[in-house]
C-alpha cells in the first residue's frame, strides 16, 4: 500500500511516525456502507424410503466504503472501493434410507456468481488531486454432480466412498482508466 508504515511505523512518503498509543491514523473519515440481502429455502420431500432435497440459496450483495490509504494524518492517497453481486445457488440431492447397513446419497449441485465492481484512488500531487479508476466485472458457473456410499461393518466401523466432479466456468474483466488530469 502507497504510504503503508514501515516496521519503524514512519511513513516512507511524509516521514511521518505516529504516536505509539494510537492504532490508526487517518486524515479523513472512513465510512463504509455494505448490504447483504438473501433468502434461502430447504426442503425435503420423502418418497417411499428415500429422501429428495433441494437447497436453493439467493444472495445481494452491495459494498461502498472510503479509506484513507496512505497511513498518515496528511490527506496523500483516498480511495474508494465500490461493488455489487449476486449470487444463486441450487443443490439437489437424493439419499436412501439410514436404517439399512448400505446407506448411500446421489446429487448435483449449481452455483452462480457475477459481480462488478471498482476502485477509485486519488492522489494528491503538486497541489492537483489526481483521481485513477480501476474496475472489474466477474462472472463465475460451477456444476457439480456426486455420489457417496457407506457400509456399517458394525457399530464402531463404516466403510465409506465418495466421487464427486465439479466443472468451473469463470470470466473476469479488469479495466484501469487513469485520470485527464496527468501530473507532468
Amino acid at each position: 500500500m502507497i504510504g503503508a508504515p514501515t516496521p519503524n511505523r514512519s511513513n516512507v512518503l511524509t516521514g511521518y511516525v505516529p504516536p505509539s498509543n494510537i492504532d490508526v491514523v487517518a486524515a479523513q473519515p472512513t465510512p463504509s456502507n455494505i448490504r447483504n440481502d438473501g433468502a434461502s429455502l430447504n426442503t425435503d420431500v420423502y418418497i417411499g424410503d428415500l429422501t429428495l432435497t433441494s437447497v436453493t440459496g439467493y444472495i445481494h450483495s452491495q459494498a461502498d466504503t472510503y479509506f484513507d490509504a496512505d497511513g498518515s494524518p496528511i490527506d496523500l492517497v483516498t480511495t474508494r472501493h465500490f461493488s455489487k453481486g449476486e449470487q444463486f445457488t441450487q443443490e439437489v440431492r437424493l439419499a436412501s434410507s439410514d436404517l439399512g447397513a448400505f446407506t448411500w446419497i446421489v446429487g448435483a449441485a449449481f452455483f452462480h456468481q457475477e459481480q462488478e465492481g471498482g476502485v477509485l484512488a486519488r492522489f494528491l500531487g503538486l497541489g492537483r488531486t489526481v483521481p485513477v479508476l480501476q474496475t472489474f466485472t466477474e462472472k463465475t458457473t460451477s456444476f457439480a454432480g456426486f455420489v457417496d456410499g457407506t457400509y456399517r461393518l458394525s457399530d464402531r466401523f463404516e466403510l465409506f466412498s465418495g466421487v464427486r466432479s465439479t466443472t468451473d466456468r469463470s470470466e473476469e474483466h479488469t479495466s484501469e482508466l487513469q485520470s485527464q488530469n496527468r501530473i507532468s
